[in-house]
Parts: C-alpha cells; sequence; structure tokens
C-alpha cells in the first residue's frame, strides 16, 4: 500500500460480488462462472468444446471457421417452426427436469417458441447430466436428437436459459464483434492458452443493443489465470462493471433478439401502424393485436416515456464535496444493492478515503477446497495502480483506519451487495487535500 501516494494517475475502484453458498464447491461459485470452470475441452465423443459451453461443429471440409456469434447470421439453424421437441436421458432426475421446464417456460413466457415433449421427431433436444461439464450445440442440428449437458454443478436455472439459449442460435454476447464499445478484455489475465476464446467472429446482433446482464454473458472473472483475483473483461462504463454477467433471467434484450430471430410479430394485425419507441418491440402474436414490450424504466404504450437508464439507477452519484459513504443499510447489509461513487476532488486537490468499517463476508474456510482462503462468496476490488484492475478483499481484509490517497483529483468506488448481506458493509469518510 506504500506506493499509493506515487502513482500520477490513481483511480481505485472496489468491485463488490456476491456468490451464493452451497453444500459444494460448484455450487458456491456464480452460474456464469461455473461455465468456463467446470467443462472440459472435449466431450465424451470426443467434440471440441469452445468458450466453456459450446461444442464445436466441424464442417464438411474438416476446417473450423471464425464462429458467427451472439446470433445466427441466417435462418438455417434454427427452429424454423417454432416449435422445440425435447426428450430427457435417463440420468436426470425429477429436480433436474423440473428446472429445465421452467427454464423452457421462461423462454417460451417471452418468445413465440414453443417446447413439446418429443414423440417420434427426428431433430429434438435430449437434455442430460451423465457427462462433467455444461455444453451444447448452437442452433438447431440435422442429427437425431442433440444433447444439451447439465453436469454436476450444471442443474441451475440461471444455467438451464443459458444452454436453451444457444440451443435457439444464441452464441456469447461478449464474443460479439462490437465488444469493444462495452468492454475491454484483460489479455494478460487470461489462461495460458486460452485467449481464444475471446475471439470474435462474424456476428447479427440484429441491431440489439449490447446487454452486460444478458443470459448469455459470461462472469468478468471467466477463463482467469487468478480466478478470485484477477478480471478478464471490465467494462468501459465503472458502473456496469458489477453487473457483468449477473442476470437472473432473460433480460429484455435477450427476448427482443429471439422475436427478432425468429419473427415473433408475424401475424399481427397491427405490425405496421404500431411503432415502438426507445428500443420497444412488438409482442409475440397470438391471438388479435400485438402491443408493444417495453424495456426496463419506459412506459407508455409504444414505450414513449423514458423515466431512466436501461440498467436502472443505481445509488451512489458524481460527489464533489467532502462526506461519509456508506453502503446501503449500513450498518445492517441490503441484498443485491449496487453503488457507484464518483469522487472527484477540486482542481490542485486530491481525494483521500480513511475506511472506518469494512465487514463483508469471510475468505472461504474449506481446507480440502482448491477455493480455500480466496474471496468466494464476495469480493471488494481495490484498484490503485490503473483503471482497469486491482486486488480483492473481503471480510474484515481491511483494518478501520486504513487510508487510501490519489494523486489526481479523481477516485471511483463500485460496490455489489452479496446475496446473503453479511457482515456490516463499508463506511468510508471522503476529503479533499
Amino acid at each position: 500500500m506504500a506506493d499509493v501516494w506515487n502513482w500520477k494517475f490513481i483511480a481505485c475502484c472496489f468491485l463488490f460480488v456476491g456468490y451464493a453458498a452451497a453444500a459444494d464447491d460448484a455450487n458456491e461459485l456464480d452460474d456464469m462462472l461455473k461455465l468456463t470452470l467446470l467443462t472440459p475441452v472435449k466431450t465424451q465423443k470426443g467434440q471440441t468444446v469452445f468458450e466453456g459451453d459450446i461444442v464445436q461443429d466441424v464442417p464438411n471440409d474438416g476446417k473450423y471457421n471464425d464462429h458467427p456469434v451472439k446470433a445466427l447470421p441466417n435462418k438455417g439453424g434454427l427452429w424454423l417452426e417454432r416449435v422445440i421437441p425435447y426428450a430427457f436421458h435417463g440420468s436426470v432426475n425429477k429436480t433436474t427436469k423440473e428446472i429445465v421446464i421452467q427454464a423452457m417456460s421462461n423462454w417460451e413466457e417471452k418468445t413465440c417458441l414453443k417446447f413439446v415433449p418429443r414423440t417420434t421427431q427426428r431433430q429434438f433436444l435430449r437434455f442430460r447430466t451423465d457427462s462433467g461439464g455444461c455444453f451444447t450445440f448452437v442452433g438447431r442440428k440435422h442429427m437425431e436428437g442433440q444433447d444439451v449437458n447439465l453436469g454436476p454443478g450444471c442443474e441451475h436455472l440461471q444455467i438451464a436459459m443459458h444452454e436453451i439459449g444457444h440451443s435457439l442460435g444464441f452464441y456469447h454476447e461478449h464474443s460479439r464483434r462490437d465488444r469493444s464499445t462495452v468492454l475491454k478484455i484483460l489479455w494478460h489475465n487470461i489462461q495460458k492458452g486460452m485467449a481464444g476464446q475471446f475471439s470474435p467472429g462474424n456476428d447479427d446482433s440484429r441491431a440489439v443493443p449490447y446487454d452486460v446482464t444478458s443470459v448469455m454473458h459470461y462472469s468478468p472473472m471467466s477463463f482467469s489465470s487468478q480466478v478470485f483475483e484477477k478480471n478478464t473483461m471490465v467494462s468501459l462504463d465503472p458502473r456496469l462493471q458489477a453487473l457483468i454477467g449477473r442476470s437472473r433471467g432473460i433480460t429484455f434484450r435477450d427476448a427482443k433478439l429471439a422475436n427478432t430471430l425468429y419473427t415473433c410479430d408475424d401475424g399481427c394485425p397491427n405490425r405496421n401502424t404500431l411503432q415502438c419507441l426507445n428500443e420497444g418491440f412488438l409482442s409475440p402474436h397470438r391471438d388479435g393485436p400485438c402491443h408493444c414490450v417495453c424495456p426496463p424504466n419506459t412506459k407508455g404504450k409504444r414505450c414513449e416515456k423514458l423515466m431512466g437508464d436501461y440498467y436502472g439507477n443505481m445509488c451512489g452519484g458524481s460527489i464533489s464535496e467532502e462526506r461519509i459513504i456508506t453502503t446501503p443499510g449500513y450498518p445492517k447489509r441490503k441484498a443485491n444493492d449496487s453503488c457507484t461513487w464518483e469522487i472527484k476532488a477540486p482542481i490542485g486537490r486530491r481525494v483521500e478515503v480513511l475506511f472506518e468499517d469494512f465487514s463483508f463476508r469471510s475468505r472461504m474456510d474449506k481446507p480440502n477446497s482448491p477455493y480455500h482462503g480466496f474471496c468466494v462468496y464476495e469480493q471488494i476490488e481495490i484498484r490503485t495502480r490503473n483503471m482497469d484492475e486491482g486486488d480483492f478483499y473481503c471480510g474484515e481484509d481491511i483494518s478501520p483506519g486504513t487510508t487510501l490517497v490519489s494523486n489526481s483529483n479523481f477516485f471511483l468506488i463500485l460496490f455489489r451487495a452479496d446475496t446473503k448481506a453479511e457482515g456490516r458493509g463499508l463506511k468510508a469518510s471522503i476529503k479533499f487535500i
């Protein structure tokens, strides 16, 4: 910490991310992180798996081409009848069946797609749990049953929705060609030999904007050489960092892309007369006229009233005067609450932050786990060396009275609440010196 006073330009970012605790190590991890930690490089059938959970197709010439990302560029790999037959392998237990059925229902509710139990159809999704890892193909394949594998640790609703998204024709959000407008890849933090997992291809996002909360977006630590210590993806807008890969369901933009891919507004009698605004789209046609499906924080028949930005109004804000900041509800924690404080000192002064209290969930205490001693459940990332990365803390790692000082007039704090909300949280005093 002694070097804190020596840098010409310092921005400190505290990034807090929560992980759900469960009985085994796999369930201690965030769902989107599991997809890159639990899946092998090849399936038991010898098929190559890339980007953690996508089974690679082998073209007729045996050569792999750059894969298209986010959504299939043509309709050849879609379920054109909008009906997807499915079946369960004998390895799937009752609990996992219920999770898969709920995941399919979530896609059905927001699209014109229908999942039906397979009878005699040759092409269908076969859910199974007898192989390690979470993986499947992208889009419809001309084979007798295409596997959607949800191995040990993958039997979770969020992962099931993600894998079903692949089978519908979705690639990963963070592999979009336009990701550089939102994300920065920290190549030096990626595991050796895994840089190719971040290679973008020829995508067609159908004009749907990038969504860091997409059900198809990975964790910011995916393929990290130091999991729970280093990120591989950081947002250009620091406010979004705590949201990366933290979806809790199919988002508005996920639904919009699926509805666009499958032209779900076909048959809407008002298709040419009702023009939705501010990203809104026509609902899937079922019976009679369709209505506008509006993005978060908009209102009105045509989504014409803006109430805030797509990701919502997070607590925090821009600070230009001395004050005390606390996590929401301090000293009682609030779950699933995110804050961003951007602190700017007057010209000629620097920012000084004095930690008066620092209390979060402790590091993992399981000697037999590979994650023992790491901030698995919660993390506060303190960035002092540069704007992109820093060190992770949790528990009571930072003692009361610890002071950080910037050598510029800029300081940044990001906070993300844990689902269990243990500890008292953060209290810090801001001064300009």
